[in-house]
């Protein structure tokens, strides 16, 4: 374990030409991790700042995900516009992926307005984290 204050480490670590990202501290997984400016952005789940999960529906889980991707990248020095690629996990029951699915294209219509990145959707039976219905990991290029 090193013996430094976050600001040294992450010093340390950008000369090795990679930088973890961590708005807020993570026990398992930094939030991004920047490397050549590319940022690449771990699954954000629909936690608020006092790590509870926000909402019951796709849609609202979905704008608290979008919210903490977009912390993640400007933490980062970056922003929407740089996003080149999106991953959407989404946990819906069959008969209502349309409909569910739809809403989730609603709200990353609000996020992304002008350059659309390339994204993927994947329906799963469940995430990690209990209770999380969406989870959004993306790709960032800088500059």
């Amino acid at each position: 374990m090193l013996n430094c204050s976050w600001r040294q480490y992450k010093a340390l670590i950008s000369t090795m030409g990679k930088q973890f990202i961590n708005p807020e501290p993570s026990t398992y997984s930094s939030a991004a991790v920047e490397a050549q400016n590319i940022i690449f952005v771990g699954g954000q789940i629909p936690l608020d700042a006092n790590g509870r999960i926000v909402g019951k529906s796709v849609e609202t889980q979905a704008v608290q995900c979008f919210e903490n991707l977009k912390a993640v990248l400007e933490a980062s020095g970056a922003d929407l516009e740089d996003v080149v690629r999106l991953n959407i996990y989404a946990v819906i029951k069959k008969k209502d992926f349309q409909k569910e699915y739809q809403k989730i294209r609603e709200v990353r219509s609000r996020y992304f307005k002008k350059h659309f990145p390339a994204a993927t959707g994947v329906i799963v039976e469940h995430l990690a984290t209990k209770g999380v219905l969406v989870e959004i990991e993306a790709i960032a290029v800088k500059g």
